[in-house]
């Protein structure tokens, strides 16, 4: 999970240019007749920074709505306004997905949706890089009858202490890498953090990761205990979530795991030999 510096596109060059190639003279129309009113909502979601509870929807007819919903293909690639798509996805940390930290972005999440929200089908400001994983388990959710909410990653400052912990989980011979949110964030962080880990299914998708990337670094995890045991394998963790924390930031899965190893004399002592 990371943020995102907020998108410096004009909202409004965007929808006009959509209307212009929109090739119906009646969607045009529309389109046209309803811009003060989408524009005055663009700046209402940024007031309001994009809170599900704040932001109220427009009252439009279906065929305005379905005419402002259909903006959004323009973004396609290979479309004429695949360029808001295209400067989206650049502004991602390595190409990953700011919602897991793991996926690789290649969708966009309308992080109001568009089937609520179609004004902001093309709202810079609401369309969130994503890997399929996070776009489709998140779909059309907002927030939980509690209030908890996904974090907004044009808004939202997260905490300077990390979102994730880890633990390496023994049993019947084989262990797990076992992912949570960590329980002493502030109550309202916290509250979102767990609503975010719960739907977006992290605790599974980060448990495969750990085997895969420990599978990778077995023999390194090997030599390391080779030449120095227990305590060389934890100063091998220690180092390497430094230097992932360092290049990804303090809430990246990476991190979390490589702590839950150090602090894993199991582990250290032989255990992942288990792999």
């Amino acid at each position: 999970m990371y943020a995102i510096p907020k998108p410096r596109r004009s909202a409004t060059d965007d929808y006009d240019a959509a209307r212009k190639l929109r090739r119906s003279k009646v969607v045009k129309s529309r389109l046209e007749a309803v811009r003060e009113r989408v524009l005055e909502a663009y700046v209402e979601y940024d007031k309001k920074r994009g809170l599900p509870s704040l932001v109220s929807e427009l009252n439009l007819d279906v065929e305005t709505a379905d005419a402002l919903l259909k903006n959004y293909r323009l973004t396609y690639v290979g479309n004429s306004l695949d360029s808001i798509r295209g400067d989206l996805m650049a502004s991602t940390l390595h190409g990953l997905c700011p919602m897991c930290g793991r996926g690789e972005v290649w969708t966009l999440d309308h992080y109001l949706p568009k089937e609520s929200y179609p004004e902001f089908s093309l709202l810079p400001i609401n369309l969130v890089p994503a890997c399929w994983s996070c776009n489709h388990f998140k779909a059309k959710l907002t927030e939980s009858l509690a209030g908890a909410r996904f974090f907004h990653t044009y808004y939202d400052s997260l905490p300077t202490m990390p979102i994730l912990k880890a633990a390496i989980v023994f049993d019947q011979g084989s262990f797990d890498a076992v992912f949570d949110v960590n329980p002493v964030l502030p109550d309202e962080t916290l509250h979102n953090a767990s609503f975010q880990f719960e739907k977006l299914r992290l605790s599974r998708l980060y448990k495969l990761a750990s085997k895969v990337e420990l599978v990778e670094r077995y023999h390194a995890v090997d030599n390391a205990y080779g030449s120095g045991g227990a305590e060389e394998v934890a100063y091998l963790a220690r180092m390497e979530a430094r230097q992932l924390r360092e290049s990804f930031g303090d809430h990246y899965w990476k991190v979390a795991l490589y702590e839950g190893i150090a602090g894993s004399h199991d582990f250290c002592d032989g255990g992942y030999r288990l792999l």
